[in-house]
């Protein structure tokens, strides 16, 4: 395979996504068993060789399953191992199933770990763009607070226009109140979700 597609393959592969388009050329020089090998330590679905048997097929040429599948079931016994299986979940990766029963226990099990991290890493910066969005609302009602409370000062207001300020100051403050006491209880949230991420941390087997 040349360049530019290895490269291609391995951007993919971090979604692990299959990196099946195949010019002609590469349909002509493929080592099957490579693709496969490469495929399977990728943790990539073994349809993908449905994918190269169709985009070959438009040149006459016929994918190699029985190499492609040799190589492919040697690479994921090198992807199904627990610390691959930990990255995966710990970078948000999905698991498709592709691991052989006596291999995927321990590999589920630690991917099951490493999501948990990146679960908890997702909820604590939840919160900490609650906590900014909060932050900016309160600065915006401390100034429209300021704001009614100087055209309650002026000395021409009519009763009725008076009473709507008031209403609207009112209005304001309790927006206000409600928005500092949900920041409140967001930096709790935060707190508390840093702390059981690092208690996920120290526990991680990697």
């Amino acid at each position: 395979m040349n360049t530019v597609r290895l490269l291609f393959c391995f951007v993919v592969s971090i979604t692990l996504a299959g990196c099946a388009a195949m010019n002609e050329n590469e349909c002509r020089t493929a080592n099957w068993y490579n693709i496969g090998l490469e495929d399977g330590s990728q943790g990539r679905e073994m349809s993908n060789l449905s994918s190269y048997r169709q985009a070959c097929a438009e040149y006459g040429i016929t994918a190699n399953a029985t190499e492609y599948s040799q190589g492919y079931n040697e690479g994921v016994v090198n992807f199904c191992t627990p610390q691959k299986g930990y990255n995966l979940g710990r970078n948000g990766g999905s698991y498709t199933g592709i691991c052989p029963s006596p291999l995927e226990k321990p590999f589920v099990n630690a991917y099951q770990q490493g999501q948990k991290i990146y679960q908890q890493v997702q909820l604590v910066e939840q919160n900490k763009t609650r906590i900014s969005a909060l932050e900016e609302e309160i600065a915006a009602l401390s100034i429209a607070v300021n704001e009614t409370e100087q055209r309650l000062l002026a000395p021409e207001l009519t009763p009725e226009a008076r009473k709507a300020e008031l209403d609207l100051l009112l209005n304001q403050q309790r927006q206000q109140a409600n928005a500092e006491a949900e920041l409140k209880a967001a930096i709790q949230q935060r707190v508390a979700s840093e702390v059981e991420l690092e208690r996920l941390r120290a526990a991680a087997p990697y």
